[in-house]
């Protein structure tokens, strides 16, 4: 991935400074989530999101910082605003901006790499560039999972991270410590799991979860409901959670390509075999 192991690690370093700051420094911050799920800048504390929407899910037991990255090299990025806002920081961290912006366009040329590659797979070099380009969202969240028996009033259920599976097209996960499992697909069943921002977009398994180890100096790709819709299923979005684990914390670095939020999701013609594609479509929003 040619990715400089510093250009990590200090990623890493200052995203643990931000979260051992005080609560009240954190709070400042605070992200606006009556507007959007994902997408909206700053932070957000333990059991502020739930990503499983479904009857069984709980809020997660987490803190999150979501930043907004803007493609440098864009013709047009001069005077361009984050999308849904400027991003935030806490005063006077100027080296963690610098940190973060570094290593997520860093990640970002990975999750373009990647996505230029499964077009090839696909035998369609190009497929997703109307989709994305150079106005894709990029957005770099950092996340804290903390020990299980750090949480005095942890209830039955409660995890990490819900089940979930990401909005967009490429997931790029640089991750220190245990939890990240992932739902394995199966097209032979008929147990289906549904979208979480699309309920069309289903999932076939049965149910037999994959536990992803983290490793140093190594990045974990996951696929979207965008890049599902628009290879018309040949990829299923990943649907993964994250589960507590003891007196083990977790820190994680995901970096999201998504679709530029006017583009409009739906599947790609050559994808769909002169057949009726099996899903809708949608502005990306």
């Amino acid at each position: 991935h040619n990715v400089q192991e510093e250009i990590i690690q200090n990623a890493e370093e200052h995203s643990k400074h931000f979260f051992r700051m005080p609560s009240r420094v954190k709070r400042q911050i605070t992200a606006d989530r009556s507007r959007i799920r994902k997408t909206t800048r700053g932070f957000t504390g333990l059991r502020k999101e739930q990503l499983d929407i479904t009857a069984k899910g709980h809020p997660d037991l987490k803190e999150v910082i979501d930043v907004g990255i803007i493609n440098k090299t864009a013709v047009n990025r001069r005077g361009k605003r984050h999308y849904l806002g400027e991003n935030k920081w806490p005063s006077s961290e100027k080296e963690l901006e610098n940190a973060i912006e570094t290593y997520a366009g860093k990640a970002a040329v990975i999750a373009e790499n990647v996505l230029q590659l499964i077009a090839e797979g696909l035998v369609y070099r190009g497929a997703f560039n109307d989709a994305f380009g150079e106005d894709a969202l990029q957005v770099q969240r950092l996340t804290r999972y903390p020990p299980s028996n750090e949480i005095e009033d942890k209830k039955p259920g409660e995890i990490g991270s819900g089940t979930h599976s990401d909005y967009g097209g490429i997931t790029v996960l640089y991750a220190s410590g245990p939890g990240l499992k992932v739902l394995r697909p199966n097209r032979t069943v008929n147990q289906f799991d549904f979208g979480t921002f699309s309920e069309e977009l289903t999932v076939p398994h049965n149910g037999e979860w994959v536990e992803v180890e983290s490793r140093l100096g190594m990045f974990i790709v996951m696929g979207g409901e965008a890049l599902q819709r628009l290879t018309n299923g040949l990829i299923f979005a990943v649907k993964h959670k994250v589960d507590l684990t003891g007196d083990s914390e977790r820190y994680s670095l995901a970096f999201f390509l998504d679709p530029k939020p006017d583009a409009v999701l739906e599947p790609i013609a050559k994808f769909r075999y002169g057949k009726k594609g099996l899903y809708k479509a949608k502005i990306a929003g």
